[in-house]
């Protein structure tokens, strides 16, 4: 007996599917290694293979999500910077399939700034002081007795300033080309400039407590882990700053009411703009001596005293969250406020 006809459609089908087995395909695709878009990475991957005429069983896709759930997590561990990477190549004949590999590489922070330094031209966080900056330091009316302290100097944009109008300025930077950069302009100037090489978070910093008027934190915590990092900032500030001094630092915020998702979260720091909440940082004040005392949108506040305006090419749209949220022209639900904090006469910080 004959077999029963076979529509046109199946008989397509399946000559295609012998075709298919002859495919010759290759390449690679590179992301970052951010563990909340494990399913949107599956997805697209299978879909990728899939119209390559290569489409994964379900056990196969399985072992993949395995290892592609490993890789994301270890690489964003190590930095946020992480990129996880997929390359493949076919199976030889006749087997139908593709061979594949997974590996995540990595890069720091300081790393990127170091490439920064090497390859860009200055000036490359702006060539202004920070507004803000400028103003709680006009307050004093004897800089020569407000010694202050610039955490995260990078190349010296707000200790110049600082130091040019008379406060002894300690500045600590973790780039080391940046920290080449502050001292043979200091030394140029004989200005009164001590700059450190060192983390602001950690490792040890030599400096000294209850002594600093003013300590500045610009443009740093965008580049924090986690909660613990913000910890471990606001604890040594308070160490160091003396009694009635001024601590001003610039934080991503989220609007009140908000709800951060980890997938928010992961992505802020891959975008250089970790985000925090505002009872995270009060939490993280709880039982320091220091005290909120204003809390301001950066943009607005850099835009109105600013001498000339954007700073930087990338400052307005970062400043104001749109490197973590494509919302345009919707304002997104975090953005960066100026912080301002003042230490009480109360008992020294341990």
């Amino acid at each position: 007996m004959g077999s029963s006809p076979l529509s046109p459609d199946a008989v397509h089908a399946a000559v295609l599917s012998r075709v298919d087995r002859k495919w010759r395909t290759s390449g690679s695709v590179s992301v970052p290694a951010i563990p909340a878009l494990l399913d949107v990475y599956m997805a697209r991957f299978a879909a990728m293979f899939e119209a390559l005429g290569k489409g994964f069983t379900d056990p196969e896709l399985a072992d993949l999500r395995a290892l592609v759930a490993t890789r994301l997590v270890d690489g964003f561990r190590e930095s946020p910077h992480a990129r996880f990477h997929l390359s493949w190549e076919p199976q030889d004949p006749p087997n139908p399939g593709v061979n594949y590999k997974v590996w995540f590489d990595t890069a720091t922070v300081q790393e990127q700034y170091e490439h920064w330094a090497a390859t860009r031209t200055p000036p490359l966080f702006g060539g202004n002081a920070d507004g803000k900056v400028l103003d709680l330091a006009a307050r004093y009316l004897d800089p020569a007795t407000a010694p202050a302290l610039d955490l995260g100097a990078g190349t010296g944009r707000n200790t110049f300033p600082l130091a040019r109008a008379g406060h002894p300025t300690h500045a600590v930077e973790l780039t080391a080309a940046f920290v080449t950069t502050i001292r043979e302009t200091a030394a140029a100037e004989a200005l009164p400039i001590t700059a450190i090489e060192g983390d602001v978070v950690h490792g040890e910093l030599d400096l000294p407590a209850d002594h600093f008027a003013l300590i500045v934190c610009s443009e740093v915590t965008s580049h924090f882990r986690g909660v613990a990092d913000l910890g471990a900032l606001f604890a040594r500030v308070a160490r160091w700053l003396r009694p009635d001094g001024t601590f001003v630092v610039n934080c991503f915020v989220a609007a009140d009411g908000h709800e951060v998702t980890d997938l928010e979260r992961q992505v802020s720091e891959v975008t250089w703009s970790s985000l925090f909440t505002r009872a995270e940082i009060a939490e993280v004040c709880s039982g320091l001596p220091i005290v909120l005392i204003s809390d301001e949108d950066a943009h607005d506040y850099e835009q109105a005293h600013q001498p000339s305006w954007p700073p930087t090419g990338w400052f307005a749209d970062w400043a104001r969250g749109f490197d973590l949220y494509n919302l345009k022209p919707a304002l997104p639900p975090v953005a960066m406020r100026w912080l301002t904090f003042r230490r009480e006469r109360k008992q020294p910080v341990p």
